[in-house]
């Protein structure tokens, strides 16, 4: 992946895999989020209102991994464990339908309080909340997948920091990214 950051100008980026951040262990420049947990599709009645895109479904109130919901059609829908070596995430492939709405959550373990770039990016619209803070939403219009849409310096603290990506499909396929950069000092 070729990242290309406002005033750093281009750089390749291979990024390792996982959810711990921390200054002893494997050196890397970025880190892409390995182990998620999916549930969706929720309904979503489709683009004819883009205010509808910001509809909270029930992971927006609580983040709770054994609940079952309704979902699209009245399918009833649980969490799904997914561990992937891509940067792009996609929803389980079975699940992936036009006009809806998916949540994934990971928890990230960080070794201190540290403040680091992340990088961003949807095919179609996001959200994205570190500890309940939304830290990321991208625009509202329909567009493919790239994973540098946008980056944001996020505060990770010490310890655990729970992360919720909303992700919409607006047709065709779906997918995010969040990379990690783990150089504090850029």
């Amino acid at each position: 992946m070729v990242v290309n950051v406002k005033g750093w100008g281009a750089f390749d980026v291979k990024p390792v895999f996982g959810r711990k951040i921390m200054a002893e262990g494997q050196s890397a420049e970025w880190m892409s989020i390995d182990t998620w947990w999916f549930i969706g599709p929720f309904s979503h009645p489709g683009r004819q209102n883009l205010e509808d895109l910001d509809k909270k479904y029930p992971p927006e109130e609580v983040v709770d991994l054994g609940a079952v919901y309704s979902g699209k059609s009245g399918q009833r829908i649980g969490w799904k464990h997914r561990m992937t070596r891509f940067v792009r995430i996609d929803p389980p492939h079975e699940d992936v339908d036009r006009y809806a709405i998916w949540y994934a959550y990971t928890e990230l373990y960080s070794d201190r309080d540290q403040e680091l770039w992340c990088s961003f990016g949807s095919d179609d619209y996001s959200k994205v909340w570190l500890e309940g803070k939304l830290v990321y939403a991208s625009g509202k219009q329909v567009k493919p997948f790239a994973p540098n849409q946008d980056y944001r310096k996020i505060h990770f603290k010490h310890g655990y920091n729970r992360m919720l990506v909303k992700l919409e499909n607006a047709g065709g396929t779906t997918g995010f990214a969040v990379v990690i950069s783990l150089d504090p000092h850029i």
